[in-house]
């Protein structure tokens, strides 16, 4: 099999996913609200939180990623991996003298933690 088996990337949302989350609990409780005025001012509440939840809109693959979590199909697999970026760890030096091969792209340095 080949090396790495799986990757899933965790992306950068800029906080977009608390606001909503933020927007809902206001809907929610507008929703539930006896009386009208308390109703109108989480409804208020709520859309400016959809103004800023839309600025933030992108595409996924627009987004940053922050990190991703890599799943190889053998402890073989792992244990090379981690010995081909062994130097990741040292702090300024090991990332600046990393090769091109074992960077992102070419160009950005990468770590690696078991």
């Amino acid at each position: 099999g080949g090396l790495v088996c799986e990757v899933a990337l965790a992306r950068d949302f800029r906080g977009g996913l608390l606001l909503a989350q933020e927007r809902s609990r206001l809907d929610a409780g507008a929703e539930r609200s006896a009386s009208r005025g308390q109703a109108q001012q989480l409804r208020n509440r709520s859309a400016v939180l959809s103004a800023k939840i839309a600025a933030l809109r992108q595409e996924e693959w627009d987004r940053p990623v922050r990190s991703a979590f890599v799943i190889v199909g053998s402890e073989e697999e792992r244990n090379w991996l981690l010995r081909a970026y062994r130097f990741s760890k040292i702090p300024l030096v090991g990332r600046l003298l990393q090769s091109s091969r074992l960077r992102f792209r070419g160009l950005w340095p990468l770590s690696l933690s078991p």
